[in-house]
């Protein structure tokens, strides 16, 4: 279940799948969650994201909610992590002893020029490198998101490099096909790049990390496109399937069960063109 705390974010990415006119549109408080999930008994996966949810002001109490009333749920944290730059912050969050917690830290380059880039936000590396790194040392469990864009597909390798060299301890490297909406809809032209065209370079970043140990999965990657040594990276959905679409050609292919499909808005802007069914 998507829980998003807050729309307010302390980054301005040119690829927010929100547009940041919005940025009020979402801000709800501890109460709110207490009475929502009041006869809520179970869930399975909890998603807590944003905007930037630790700059809610009570991000920790609402984090000790989930995890106290769902123990055995997985929680599942999307930050870009700058607040965690901060250890006093990374300690709070240790204090509340939520074994299920998951930390998906999402990194757009491998130097501040690449990363910035998309952030728009100086100082957005430095702190979101260190709050990973920060993290790591605290033993949370990290998962790395790559969301990848016109801006920093040919810089893939190094990308790959740089967590190798610099964010060992991460338990996964994902790899995620930009969602072209809000902003990213808005600077479209600026972001948007062939699936065909990203691939090469996934791979040559793909062999780099799981050469190192690295567990690396693929988001939003049709399968058709995908070299059959990376078919295992599949990774599925990052949304409801309300979001993609398949073409009249991924009707006779024998792998549309096990495929993530295509973003509708890349069809619309791009065409369909590169998918062929799998015989």
């Amino acid at each position: 279940m998507l829980v998003p705390i807050t729309a307010k974010c302390n980054n301005r990415c040119i690829s927010c799948i929100r547009l940041h006119s919005e940025s009020e549109a979402v801000n709800v408080n501890l109460d709110f969650f207490r009475k929502k999930f009041s006869k809520i008994k179970d869930l399975e996966h909890i998603c807590i994201n944003g905007g930037e949810p630790t700059i809610h002001r009570e991000f920790l109490q609402i984090v000790n909610f989930f995890n106290k009333k769902y123990p055995d749920s997985d929680i599942l944290l999307l930050s870009n992590c700058r607040m965690f730059s901060n250890k006093k912050n990374v300690e709070k969050l240790r204090k509340l002893s939520a074994k299920n917690l998951r930390i998906g830290a999402t990194i757009y380059g491998h130097n501040e020029r690449i990363h910035e880039a998309t952030t728009r936000s100086p100082g957005s590396f430095r702190q979101t490198t260190q709050g990973i790194s920060t993290l790591i040392l605290a033993g949370f469990n990290i998962e790395l998101r790559v969301v990848v864009s016109k801006i920093n597909y040919s810089y893939l390798e190094e990308i790959a490099k740089y967590i190798c060299e610099n964010l060992k301890g991460c338990k996964k490297v994902v790899f995620i096909n930009m969602k072209i909406a809000g902003e990213a809809f808005k600077n479209r032209k600026l972001l948007i790049v062939k699936y065909t065209d990203i691939l090469p370079y996934v791979e040559k970043a793909v062999s780099i990390l799981e050469t190192s140990g690295f567990d690396v999965s693929l988001f939003h990657f049709p399968l058709c496109l995908l070299p059959d040594s990376l078919w295992k990276n599949n990774g599925g959905l990052t949304i409801d399937v309300s979001e993609i679409e398949f073409t009249d050609t991924c009707k006779s292919c024998l792998k549309k069960k096990m495929c993530s499909g295509i973003w509708k808005h890349y069809i619309k802007e791009v065409g369909d063109s590169e998918f062929k069914a799998i015989k």
